[in-house]
C-alpha cells in the first residue's frame, strides 16, 4: 500500500462522504454534526453506488465501466453540492463574516465528560488495531473478498466462478447486493490489492463509523454523562462478543469488510436512530421534514447494497416501526411514508423471485 493509495483511499472513505453529507439531514450540532455528517454522506454514497451498480452487473458490463461510471456520478454530485454550498444554504448567523472578540482568555475547568469521550476514542483505536493487526481467514472472504479481487483483476463482475475461475454465468442473487463491487472500486481507484483495501482501509472506517451510529443513539437515549457510558459498554461489548458467532457485535470486529456486517452493526442501528429522531418531532407535534423519510430511503436502499436478506429485513423493520409509530401517536398517515420507504426493497425482492422462476 503506497502512500497514494493511503491518500486515495481517505479521500473516497472519509472526505467525499462528509463532502456528501452536506446534502443530507443533518439534526445535530458541535462535533455530532461532524460525525452525523460523515456518516449520513456514506449511506448517501452507498445509494448512488448500488442504483449505479446493480444496472450494469445485470447487463453484464465491464468493471471499469462501472468505475467510470460512479466516478461520473460522484463528480456530479460534488458539483451540485458545491453549487448549494455557494447558494449560501449554510449562512451562519454573522452572515458569512468571521468575529473576533477579544478578551481574557477563561481557563476551562476538567470535565468528566472529556475523560469518558478519550476514553472512547482509545477504545475504537484498539479495536482497529485488533481487526486489522489479528486478521484471520474468515470461510466468508473466500467468497466476499475473492469476487473483488476477481472483479479488479478480470474486469468482470459476477460472471467468473471465484472457486475455480471458469466462466459461470451471471450469480444473480449476489449480483443485486453488491457491496464487494465497492470495495473493488475502492481498490481500483486506489491501486491496491482488494484483500489489503478489505481487510485494513474497509474494517478500519467501518468501525469507526459503528461505534459513531452508537455514540449517536446513546445522545438520543441519554442526555447527560450516561450517553459515554452507553457507547463504552457497546464497545466492551465488540471486544468481548466471543459469546457467539453471529454477534453483530462480534461482526463488526472481526468481519468488518462484509456487507452483512455493515448490515447487522450500521444500518440496522442507523435504522433505530432514525426511528428516535423520528419521535423527537412526533413527541413535540412538530412538523416532520422531509429530508428525514430521505434518510429513511437512504438507509434502506444501502441495505440492498449490504445482503439480498435485507431486502425482506428492512421491509419487514420498516412495517413494525412504522405501525408502533402509527399507533402510539395516533398519526395513521404515517404508515403511508414507511410503505412508500419500503418500495425499493419490495422491487429488488420481486426482481429476485421473477428471476428465481
Amino acid at each position: 500500500m503506497t502512500l497514494t493509495g493511503i491518500l486515495q483511499l481517505f479521500i473516497w472513505l472519509f472526505l467525499i462522504p462528509a463532502a456528501a453529507g452536506l446534502l443530507c439531514y443533518n439534526p445535530y450540532k458541535g462535533y455530532e454534526r461532524i460525525m452525523f455528517l460523515w456518516v449520513s454522506g456514506q449511506v448517501f454514497l452507498w445509494v448512488v453506488f448500488f442504483l449505479v451498480s446493480v444496472p450494469l452487473i445485470v447487463m453484464e458490463a465491464s468493471f471499469t465501466s462501472l468505475v467510470y461510471a460512479y466516478c461520473l456520478a460522484v463528480a456530479f454530485l460534488l458539483l451540485f453540492t458545491i453549487m448549494f454550498c455557494v447558494r449560501g444554504y449554510w449562512k451562519k448567523e454573522t452572515q458569512g463574516r468571521l468575529v473576533l472578540v477579544r478578551g481574557n482568555p477563561v481557563k476551562k475547568k476538567f470535565k468528566p465528560e472529556k475523560f469518558y469521550f478519550l476514553l472512547s476514542l482509545i477504545l475504537i483505536l484498539l479495536q482497529i488495531v485488533l481487526a486489522v493487526v489479528l486478521v484471520y481467514r474468515d470461510g466468508d472472504d473466500s467468497y466476499y473478498v475473492a469476487v473483488a479481487e476477481i472483479a479488479e483483476e478480470s474486469d468482470l463482475m459476477y460472471l467468473k466462478n471465484v472457486y475455480t475461475f471458469g466462466y459461470s454465468g451471471l450469480d444473480f442473487r449476489r449480483a443485486i447486493a453488491p457491496f464487494p463491487m465497492w470495495i473493488a472500486f475502492l481498490a481500483r481507484i486506489s491501486g491496491t490489492k482488494a484483500v489489503i483495501t478489505a481487510h485494513v482501509a474497509v474494517s478500519s472506517a467501518q468501525i469507526l463509523m459503528g461505534n459513531i451510529v452508537f455514540f449517536l443513539i446513546g445522545g438520543k437515549l441519554f442526555k447527560d454523562r450516561r450517553k459515554h457510558f452507553f457507547i463504552i459498554v457497546s464497545q466492551l461489548l465488540i471486544l468481548f462478543a466471543d459469546y457467539s458467532i453471529y454477534a453483530p457485535e462480534r461482526f463488526l470486529i472481526t468481519r468488518s469488510r462484509q456487507g452483512k456486517t455493515t448490515l447487522g452493526a450500521i444500518l440496522i442501528p442507523l435504522f433505530f436512530l432514525f426511528f428516535l429522531l423520528l419521535s423527537d418531532y412526533l413527541g413535540n407535534k412538530k412538523k416532520i421534514p422531509a429530508a428525514l423519510w430521505g434518510m429513511l430511503a437512504g438507509i434502506q436502499i444501502s441495505i440492498l447494497l449490504c445482503s439480498t436478506q435485507g431486502a425482506i429485513l428492512s421491509g419487514l423493520l420498516a412495517a413494525v416501526l412504522g405501525i408502533c409509530a402509527a399507533v402510539v401517536y395516533r398519526r395513521w398517515k404515517l404508515l403511508l411514508a414507511f410503505a412508500a420507504s419500503c418500495m425499493p426493497a419490495v422491487t429488488v425482492f420481486l426482481v429476485y423471485l421473477v428471476k428465481k422462476l
